[in-house]
C-alpha cells in the first residue's frame, strides 16, 4: 500500500506543477525561437508571434513530458526491465523534438537545414529547465 501511494504521487505531482511549468517555459521558447529564426535566417519574427508559439510549445512539451514521465514510473512500479521506462523517456523527447521541428516549418515557414536548426535551438532552450532539473529529480526515484 505505502509502495502504490509513493508512486502514485512520483506520478501526481507533474500533472499538478504542469501549469505552472508551462506557464516558465512559454517565454523561453518564444525567445529561443526569436534568436534561433534571426541567427540562422533572414526573418525577422515579431515579439508577440514567438510568444504565441512558444505558448503552444510549452504546453505540448510538457504534456508530452508528463506523460513519458509518468509511463516511465509506472513501468518502475509494475517491475518491467528499467529499459523500456528509459525507451518510454527517450521517444517522448523525440516527439517533443519533432512537434517543435514541424511547428517552425507549419507556423512561422521555414524550411531545409534552418528548419531543423531553428527547431533544435527551440527545443534546448525551451526546455532548458527541465533538462537541468530532471536529473536531479530522478535520483530520488524510488527504485524497486
Amino acid at each position: 500500500m505505502r509502495e502504490t501511494l509513493i508512486y502514485s504521487a512520483w506520478i501526481a505531482v507533474p500533472i499538478v506543477l504542469s501549469p505552472l511549468v508551462v506557464r516558465c517555459l512559454r517565454p523561453l521558447f518564444g525567445l529561443f525561437l526569436r534568436e534561433g529564426t534571426e541567427l540562422f535566417t533572414d526573418i525577422n519574427l515579431e515579439r508577440a508571434l514567438s510568444l504565441r508559439i512558444g505558448h503552444f510549445l510549452a504546453i505540448i512539451n510538457v504534456l508530452i513530458f508528463v506523460v513519458a514521465w509518468s509511463s516511465a514510473v509506472g513501468s518502475a512500479w509494475i517491475e518491467w526491465p528499467p529499459l523500456i521506462g528509459g525507451l518510454l523517456a527517450a521517444g517522448g523527447v523525440l516527439l517533443a523534438l519533432g512537434i517543435t521541428i514541424w511547428s517552425v516549418r507549419n507556423r512561422v515557414g521555414i524550411v531545409g537545414q534552418e528548419m531543423v536548426l531553428v527547431g533544435l535551438v527551440t527545443f534546448a532552450g525551451g526546455n532548458l529547465p527541465l533538462i537541468v532539473v530532471v536529473p536531479l529529480v530522478l535520483a530520488f526515484v524510488p527504485r524497486g
